[in-house]
């Protein structure tokens, strides 16, 4: 981590700010520097990502930090020792003194965009560090839960909480790269990052735990895995359950220390009393769905898109697709009108995937600004998960220098907040950016290659949010749910936006062909026809 060698002083405050000592005449002293010292802002962050980071690892931290911060782009909490007291503390004064800062920046960066210190203090009570998130409802369509159970969605983290499925399928990605498959009538109780209680139905284990084992619990037993692929099921009394063997190997043991555990390998599966009485069964893998149901039908979910379908025409006027309130117009009067407004009859092309004759796309470039209202706005003040993907394609223009102008998609709300997505920024690299926060890859788009950008916004009633970004390459397979790991993620603020519009901009941009626009609240929605 580099250190501006003129702010021992800055080493100093962030120290007391760590150790809980940081008095009110001292925090404004910390947010004045930062506010004007760029490298103090950027050391003042790492430091607050390191930590957080060694203390999710290994408890309370009270060494200096003086080594290299985690990516913060993909942080995996694992649950473990309940932080203390004084660590929720720091924690929720950090993201406080984060935001404060952050106010100049964005109004500096963004125009209108603010942050007051009452919107800290929100950030910072919203920010509950005692209830960690530890796994993901990647695949959840179609899916009934129980009356008594929380609001569920596809997309939505988990904390260690029960979940009440009643009918259909759903898969529960853990941090620790585990999935369980459940069907309903099920009720599957979320324990820890590498632990869940199945208390009755069935439930299908996948994982690559080379390292570090998962535990699956029924009422009577408990069941370690090998990297392997397993189903359970246990009967509405919680007293009999049955285990099948499809890859790998398990052992499992009962809650009483003084049965023997027993190891079954692939191909191997055994039906399992509380009393103890156990027999050989047939494996059964045709009486489990051991994955979502394939090409299951997602229409109620896509609540837009834009297929650019208009023969080549201009794009201004146009009024195709599904989800908007009107047409394309220029957002932007100063703006004028030029090839970046043309409509190309050819659609973008991506392997395995079916091209409609009514299909095409948008060609940005040079300087424009179009825009469109939504018929139902993307809001950020619900417990909700949206999706927006599109393809990109940056044509072959055979030129030693590129440009150094950049394109951008954008979701924008009326005080000016925005989501932004970039498939080539100033720097040839896709670019994600969320009122401010940005965050990017490394890989360029090459020239006439195609790339699917699929991202997630993850919208809270009560907690912080966050957007995400996959990139897929050309002829790369695309997940057949939401990813484990993401290409970029932006750091999670607070943000009730109520994005209505989406805008088309460049500026002095080289051609970018957009196609196939489209936002919806499941992953399948967004990625149905690109998935092999």
């Amino acid at each position: 981590m580099d250190t501006p060698q003129e702010h021992n002083r800055l080493m100093e405050l962030v120290g007391l700010l760590r150790e809980g000592e940081l008095d009110a005449e001292s925090m404004r002293e910390l947010e004045a520097i930062m506010q004007n010292d760029p490298a103090a802002l950027d050391y003042y962050v790492e430091s607050v990502d390191l930590y957080s980071m060694l203390h999710r690892q290994h408890g309370d931290v009270k060494e200096s930090v003086d080594s290299v911060p985690p990516n913060p782009q993909a942080p995996v909490d694992r649950v473990g020792k309940r932080r203390s007291l004084g660590t929720a503390a720091w924690l929720a004064m950090a993201m406080s003194v984060s935001l404060i800062v952050g106010a100049g920046i964005d109004h500096w960066f963004w125009g209108n965009r603010t942050t007051s210190k009452s919107d800290a203090t929100e950030v910072a009570r919203r920010y509950d560090p005692e209830s960690q998130e530890i796994a993901t409802l990647r695949y959840a369509s179609g899916c009934r839960w129980a009356a008594a159970s929380a609001l569920r969605y596809e997309g939505q983290r988990l904390s260690s909480e029960s979940l009440q499925l009643e009918t259909g399928i759903a898969v529960v990605q853990f941090d620790c790269d585990v999935s369980l498959v459940i069907e309903g009538p099920t009720r599957l109780d979320l324990v820890a990052v590498d632990e869940a209680l199945l208390v009755k139905g069935k439930a299908v284990f996948r994982g690559l735990t080379d390292l570090d084992c998962f535990t699956l619990r029924t009422p009577f037993s408990k069941i370690l895995d090998e990297g392997t692929e397993y189903a359970v099921s246990v009967d509405s009394s919680g007293d009999v359950m049955e285990i099948h063997v499809f890859d790998g190997r398990v052992h499992y043991e009962s809650n009483d220390t003084l049965t023997e555990a027993v190891h079954l390998d692939a191909g191997q599966a055994r039906r399992v009393e509380a009393c103890g009485n156990q027999k050989k069964i047939p494996l059964a893998s045709a009486d489990f769905a051991r994955g979502p149901a394939a090409h299951a039908k997602q229409d109620n979910a896509l609540i837009l898109s834009e297929s650019f379908s208009y023969g080549g025409e201009k794009l201004v006027g146009q009024d195709g697709g599904k989800g908007w309130n009107g047409g394309w117009k220029r957002s932007n009067k100063r703006v004028q009108a030029d090839v970046a407004e043309v409509v190309s009859s050819h659609a973008i092309a991506w392997p395995g995937a079916t091209t409609a004759s009514d299909r095409g796309s948008v060609l940005l470039s040079g300087t424009t600004s179009l825009t469109r209202s939504l018929e139902k706005p993307i809001r950020m003040d619900r417990d909700v998960a949206y999706y927006v993907s599109f393809l990109v394609r940056k044509p072959d223009l055979q030129r030693s220098k590129p440009s150094s102008g950049w394109a951008f998609i954008t979701l924008h709300d009326p005080t000016g907040n925005k989501i932004a997505i970039s498939p080539c920024g100033r720097m040839g690299t896709p670019k994600l950016i969320h009122n401010g926060r940005t965050a990017k890859t490394t890989k360029s788009l090459r020239e006439s290659d195609s790339q699917l950008i699929v991202c997630k916004i993850s919208a809270h009633r009560k907690k912080v949010d966050q957007v995400f970004a996959r990139v897929y390459e050309f002829g790369t397979a695309v997940d057949s749910v939401e990813p484990l790991a993401w290409s970029m993620g932006t750091r999670p603020i607070l943000d009730n936006s109520v994005f209505d519009e989406i805008r088309l901009v460049s500026n002095e941009s080289d051609p970018v062909q957009i196609g196939d626009i489209r936002i919806g609240k499941t992953w399948g929605s967004v990625t149905s026809g690109y998935i092999e």
